[in-house]
């Protein structure tokens, strides 16, 4: 996604899966969590920033790419909605086995207006499918979701 698709009011966003080599001390999911995926929203309209981590099940990460898909902001609504997916591309070596759980996290800032609702959707490729689904509102320095 080029920073040219952006809505005018998004600055920018930043992605990337974060593992312990990273420093992640981020927020830990509970089992409840985890067996349905997760993600917890920050906003800081004082810097124009909202902050996504998040956490999904995936497959064999030597098939698998996890990727910030959609960046959409409405401005009407002031909602802005992220989906990741976690994609599928078998090597001609096959995939591991393994699942794991991939922890992310997205940055998006923003030049002017701010969203007062962000959906945070999860998607898999291989079950062409959404995995988690989650609504957060701007009512306090961190929400909380409504799932689906």
């Amino acid at each position: 996604m080029t920073d040219s698709e952006l809505a005018p009011a998004i600055a920018a966003h930043q992605f990337r899966v974060l593992d312990s080599a990273d420093g992640y001390s981020g927020p830990t999911f509970s089992s409840v969590d985890t067996a349905n995926h997760a993600a917890k929203v920050r906003f800081q309209p004082a810097s124009n920033r909202i902050v996504v981590e998040g956490w999904m099940h995936s497959g064999s990460r030597s098939c698998r790419t996890t990727i910030l898909d959609t960046v959409e902001y409405d401005a009407e609504s002031r909602s802005l909605q992220l989906t990741i997916l976690d994609t599928f591309e078998e090597g001609s070596g096959g995939c591991t086995t393994e699942i794991d759980p991939v922890i992310y996290e997205a940055i998006i800032t923003f030049e002017s207006d701010y969203p007062k609702t962000v959906h945070i959707t999860h998607r898999d490729e291989l079950q062409d499918d959404e995995t988690y689904n989650g609504t957060f509102h701007n009512e306090a320095a961190t929400a909380t979701a409504n799932t689906d």
